[in-house]
């Protein structure tokens, strides 16, 4: 019986998740497109804003990203001067990836238009589906919370 209930569980996860990460980048990528970066550069930035500086290992390993494609990403954001490089005062060999004020700007900016796009996305929803989605939201959070565990 447990298995047929966690069968059940997996089909409704990977039917429903592609859809709702699909509209949901839709919005993303509306705002993103004319701005000659992609979502992959926002995602960084984000995760660099939340966790300051990085090192190209640890920003790979945290968004499930290889390496040479980090370091494409990087390059792009650092020739827009959204980034930079840091070498570590100990060790030269390492080297950090910082979010710099215009970077800052930028994923402000970006962040500001998504919700614009996002909140005018969910205005055919009621309260009690608004509420429902933000429920099941949290109770995601705590379970992806007990999946670390």
């Amino acid at each position: 019986m447990e298995n047929k209930y966690i069968d059940g569980i997996f089909d409704e996860l990977i039917s429903v998740f592609p859809i709702f990460t699909k509209r949901i980048f839709e919005i993303s990528d509306n705002t993103t497109r004319n701005n000659g970066i992609a979502r992959a550069h926002v995602n960084l930035m984000r995760f660099l804003k939340i966790e300051g500086a990085c090192t190209m290992t640890d920003l790979g390993k945290m968004l499930y990203v290889s390496k040479p494609n980090i370091t494409v990403l990087v390059n792009k954001l650092v020739e827009f001067h959204m980034v930079k490089r840091m070498l570590d005062k100990n060790d030269r060999r390492i080297i950090y990836i910082e979010l710099t004020d215009i970077g800052c700007i930028c994923l402000e900016k970006h962040t500001e238009a998504m919700k614009i796009a996002f909140s005018k996305s969910m205005q055919k929803f009621s309260i009690d589906d608004l509420t429902l989605l933000k429920e099941t939201l949290n109770n995601m959070k705590i379970i992806v919370e007990k999946m670390e565990e």
